[in-house]
């Protein structure tokens, strides 16, 4: 349909998956002569989610005979630039390179005075032209998902070094997550309807995730931001929070497929 409607090439990216990857392009050369371009995007440890490196994307690309490749997300100009240095060394083909302005969480400060605050700013000044300033809301920080705008059981981000090793853990390499959240009915009961409530005016209703400060003592919070693309791999929140419902990781998928395709139709 693309070519058909004047489409100049067909652009794959943001993979994480080396066998994904391979079905996309395949896909795009069996149905159109177009130009294909891929990209892939790289964790902070260099590789694909499923593992992949540099030069097992650069050979698999290579051998699909792609026009170029390269990578798009993930990690920003600083961190990005030794991999690219490697794709260039492992590849003929024209390489594309569209950073993130930092990646996920770079940059960020917490100021407490003047000077670290000064100090903040020029620092996040390294990685765009333009950068936010926010109220700092101290507290614990919680994440609800949502499946066609039902919520999910509460989920808690605690810090690395916890010593809570229960089961209901989750560690991907930075953080520990608890789901349920061992947190009063109410209060848990209270995050669910404002994530629903979000959910509802947000016109999310396919999945979503929202984040939360809870204050120290329960006794207020607030809604940082909705993501309305939650990740989806086995040690996602979105993920967690299902397992948590009793809902397994293929019954997720197949459950997103189908309200993705009814909305689709209508």
């Amino acid at each position: 349909l693309g070519a058909a409607a004047g489409a100049d090439l067909v652009m794959v990216e943001t993979m994480g998956d080396t066998a994904e990857l391979k079905a996309a392009v395949l896909a795009a050369k069996e149905n159109c002569t177009l130009p294909v371009f891929a990209t892939v995007a790289l964790g902070e440890d260099g590789k694909l989610l499923t593992g992949g490196d540099v030069e097992c994307v650069a050979a698999l690309l290579e051998g699909l005979r792609v026009d170029a490749l390269g990578f798009n997300c993930g990690l920003g100009p600083d961190l990005l630039l030794p991999y690219v240095e490697r794709m260039v060394r492992a590849t003929s083909r024209p390489v594309i390179v569209k950073p993130n302005n930092g990646g996920i969480g770079v940059g960020i400060s917490l100021a407490s005075d003047v000077t670290a605050y000064t100090k903040a700013v020029k620092s996040a000044f390294r990685w765009d032209t333009e950068i936010l300033v926010e109220e700092y809301y101290p507290g614990r920080e919680f994440a609800v998902c949502t499946i066609e705008g039902k919520a999910l059981p509460v989920l808690e981000k605690l810090p690395m070094e916890t010593s809570d090793k229960e089961k209901g853990l989750s560690m991907d390499g930075k953080s520990v997550v608890k789901c349920p959240a061992e947190i009063p009915e109410e209060l848990a009961k209270a995050l669910q309807k404002s994530a629903e409530d979000a959910a509802f005016a947000l016109g999310v209703n396919a999945y979503a995730k929202f984040d939360f400060i809870v204050s120290p003592d329960n006794s207020s919070f607030i809604c940082l931001e909705c993501d309305s693309l939650p990740q989806l791999y086995p040690d996602s929140h979105l993920v967690i929070s299902a397992k948590a419902a009793g809902r397994s990781f293929g019954d997720l998928c197949d459950k997103i497929m189908e309200i993705s395709l009814v909305k689709k139709a209508n």
